[in-house]
């Protein structure tokens, strides 16, 4: 089940804040605290941030129309009621002009996060790209040496514990090795290459194992969604931070001046046909300070269908049989 608007919204500061703060500071999402005058009872916080002692409350309103004074005037109660230090109040749609005196004159911090029209994007330098980057495997062959003699039964391979193969094990060592080969962007290469795999035939283990295939890079440029701005409303500072999305939030880009934290979510990822997902390249036009990165579903980004044909060979010294057949797990 998706999430609900208000609570992606909150899940966004969220992440904002993870990026902004700084150690030793704990950035909590939906916590439930104790009420100061009613221990029993739990009171729910949007988001908080514990800054070595120093407790901040954040509290979301994902709304059309701007806040006004009553929002403000029950998170100044709040603050008072459940002991925080500091109290921030975020908006989608912006405060009134009550709302900003309001806060201004009892304390209350305001932020905005926004989303930007195409032309404040095309105005806004350093702008981040990103690449999905495939590999794309055809007539994959592998050929595998059996020192034994065929079995009565139909071969069937497996792993060493017994369970079916994941052919995407053997590409990745290969994938990593053709990082380095820059004409595979243009065009195919075949190759042919000794693996070591922890793969059985019929519980026995191979003596040889030799993978053939077709090769070639693909790169997808990742269009831009969406650019938002998280922006403080009394602060003559353009933005606090800012957040880009890109095809359909495969990747999120959360920067606050040379810092970014990264998050990629493969939900939604589409592997082309013959082909793993590999990695994401990114450039963001000018040096910058990696603080985390975020992965969401990765389940979904280490799906292919990719298909392998296998070739088993059995020799013996006075016996050289050969036989063959088609696994099908990555169909």
């Amino acid at each position: 089940m998706s999430e609900k608007p208000s609570t992606v919204f909150e899940r966004q500061i969220e992440r904002i804040h993870q990026l902004l703060e700084r150690e030793p500071a704990r950035v909590t999402w939906n916590e439930r605290i104790p009420d100061p005058d009613n221990p029993e009872q739990l009171r729910q916080v949007d988001i908080t941030i514990d800054r070595d002692g120093t407790i901040v409350h954040a509290e979301c309103r994902l709304h059309q129309a701007p806040q006004d004074v009553q929002w403000i005037e029950e998170l100044i109660g709040r603050r008072v009621s459940l002991g925080a230090d500091v109290m921030i109040a975020v908006s989608s749609s912006g405060f009134t002009t009550g709302a900003v005196r309001k806060a201004a004159a009892h304390n209350i911090h305001l932020r905005t996060l926004s989303e930007l029209t195409d032309d404040e994007i095309t105005l806004w330098a350093n702008t981040a790209k990103a690449w999905l980057v495939f590999y794309e495997f055809t007539d994959c062959r592998l050929r595998i040496e059996m020192c034994c003699e065929p079995p009565v039964e139909e071969p069937w391979i497996s792993k060493e514990d017994g369970s079916a193969v994941e052919w995407r094990g053997m590409f990745e060592p290969l994938m990593t090795e053709f990082d380095g080969k820059p004409e595979l962007d243009n065009g195919r290469a075949i190759f042919e290459v000794d693996i070591g795999a922890p793969i059985l035939v019929n519980g026995q283990k191979p003596i040889k194992l030799t993978l053939a295939a077709t090769v070639r890079r693909l790169k997808q440029p990742v269009p831009l969604d969406a650019m938002l701005r998280y922006a403080a409303t009394d602060s003559s500072v353009d933005a606090i931070a800012r957040v880009q999305k890109h095809a359909d939030e495969i990747i999120e880009i959360i920067q606050s001046s040379d810092e970014v934290a990264f998050v990629t979510d493969s939900t939604n990822l589409v592997v082309p046909p013959d082909a793993f997902f590999h990695t994401i390249e990114m450039d963001f036009m000018r040096p910058i300070i990696l603080r985390w990165v975020k992965v969401v579903s990765p389940q979904f980004a280490m799906q292919s269908n990719v298909e392998v044909r296998a070739h088993i060979r059995y020799r013996r010294p006075d016996l050289d049989l050969t036989s063959s057949g088609t696994d099908d797990n990555e169909k």
